[in-house]
């Protein structure tokens, strides 16, 4: 049981911080513009490694799929 708790923990800031990145990248996209948009970019801005980033969304296309998908 508790093993579970640990993992709806996890699983609950996973999609705390993918939402934060979204959030960033709309952010980053408004200031500069979609073109200028990258991993690395993103990465910067929030402090964290283009791992994390990646583990998240495997490219950039994935992650401005995620991001129009945001503003529907």
């Amino acid at each position: 049981m508790k093993r579970l708790a640990v993992a709806a923990v996890l699983g609950t800031l996973a999609v705390a911080l993918a939402t934060d990145m979204i959030e960033t990248a709309v952010r980053l996209i408004s200031e500069t513009g979609p073109d200028a948009l990258s991993i690395a970019a993103l990465a910067r801005a929030m402090g964290i490694n283009r791992t994390t980033v990646y583990y998240h969304f495997e490219h950039r296309e994935a992650l401005i799929g995620a991001v129009g998908c945001r503003r529907l």
